[in-house]
């Protein structure tokens, strides 16, 4: 019996994943105007060099898994609960350690950050929920039960806008701004665990040793992938604090975060097509799979592209009439926004690639795009900043895009 899903179950379940995805990326939009209203640009630019430090364990203690787990999930749905179950234990152990490496690295390292190292320890708590959150929510994507947390984004949400609004009120240290990142992940955990449960799902089916070894040799080379991506899109915030300051990270950190919603909707399209392609590339049905991609990507594009160049056109002249303090964070804002269309196309075409098998080529690719960023930032942040960072953010999410969609075209040749 044929069990993949039709391009029906595709369409729907990726309007579900949309509608979460676009519920997180207004919310962390949302959330970031807070911040931006609540601290001063000093402070701002302390709680975006915590969490910048970060990201790349971030990556690491992803390890590629969620994307292995997927993988496994989908072709084997009969084996989900046992995949989502050792998925959750190895994510949990990776996460666990890298909240430890920060915690001695922050206290006994001689270099100094911004905010200190309790700073970087509030930035590391999110490491945990997120292993239980992201580990529940690929038996939901494996089966196509997207819907079911659709709400859950918009739930955790305003939950940390509440969160942030109680910090406002009683004048809290910054230090708590940086902690309640963590607000959201903590939430999802609890609402996908509860979802899990009501939908009969067994979270807990053991840990298989002989599976967790094999899911760790396939992700090793998507975990160097998502380690270095994050290190080259950090290396801006790492250049930018050397040679410009705090204030300055402060303006780069508010241009991403308000550029969240156009980089959310690739992640959308790139979870949804994840267990579809899985599924097609198990089965060498390249044309429909190169055809629903094309199609799907062509429709998001058709809304994406118009919407972020208006926006990013009314950056400047917005900033410079309400917060004339963040002039700079605004041309950045323009160069990030308009860079999101091409993470857009490159995080649906990842996804493409690793159920394709073509994990490794993305190994070398990455590599590549570290060497041209650094070499761009190297060039741009001297001279021009925050703005110079999101230059070289946007001329190398071009290139990498173009090369991916090269390489999908290839890869799903009639053979």
């Amino acid at each position: 019996m044929d069990e993949r899903p039709s391009r029906k179950t595709l369409l729907s379940n990726t309007l579900y994943v949309f509608g979460g995805s676009a519920g997180t990326a207004i919310s962390q939009a949302l959330a970031g105007i807070l911040l931006l209203a609540f601290l001063s640009k000093y402070h701002y630019g302390v709680l975006t060099s915590a969490v910048a430090w970060i990201d790349p364990l971030r990556r690491l203690a992803v390890f590629g898994l969620d994307v292995i787990g997927l993988r496994r999930a989908s072709a084997e749905p009969e084996r989900a609960d046992e995949v989502v179950s050792t998925l959750l234990v190895l994510r949990t152990i990776f996460g666990a350690a890298c909240f430890v490496g920060v915690a001695l690295f922050a206290h006994l390292s001689p270099f100094e950050t911004a905010g200190g190292p309790w700073a970087l320890v509030a930035a590391a708590v999110v490491l945990l929920p997120t292993a239980v959150s992201t580990s529940l929510q690929v038996g939901f994507q494996a089966r196509h039960q997207n819907r079911r947390l659709v709400l859950v984004p918009l739930a955790s949400g305003l939950a940390q806008m509440g969160v942030l609004g109680i910090l406002y009120a009683v004048d809290a240290h910054v230090l708590w701004y940086v902690a309640a990142v963590s607000t959201t992940e903590l939430v999802n955990a609890a609402l996908i665990a509860l979802a899990a449960k009501r939908t009969g799902a067994r979270a807990w089916r053991g840990f298989d040793p002989v599976l967790a070894r094999s899911m760790l040799r396939e992700a090793s080379p998507i975990a160097y992938s998502y380690l270095v991506v994050m290190l080259y899109k950090r290396l801006g915030f790492y250049g930018v604090e050397a040679t410009h300051g705090v204030e300055a990270v402060g303006a780069l950190g508010a241009a991403v975060q308000l550029s969240a919603p156009a980089v959310g909707l690739g992640g959308a399209l790139s979870v949804s097509m994840g267990a579809y392609a899985a599924s097609l590339a198990s089965r060498r049905d390249f044309a429909e799979l190169r055809s629903a991609a094309v199609k799907t990507v062509g429709k998001v594009l058709s809304v994406l592209v118009p919407l972020t160049l208006l926006v990013a056109l009314a950056a400047s002249p917005t900033a410079a009439r309400w917060a004339p303090e963040y002039a700079d964070a605004a041309r950045s804002f323009a160069w990030m926004s308009t860079a999101g269309i091409w993470m857009f196309v490159a995080r649906t075409t990842t996804s493409l690639l690793v159920a394709l098998g073509r994990a490794r080529v993305m190994s070398f690719l990455v590599t590549f795009d570290l060497l041209l960023f650094s070499a761009l930032a190297w060039w741009w942040i001297p001279l021009y900043g925050a703005e110079g960072a999101a230059m070289a953010t946007f001329a190398m999410e071009l290139v990498n895009a173009s090369i991916q969609c090269v390489l999908v075209w290839r890869f799903t040749r009639e053979r």
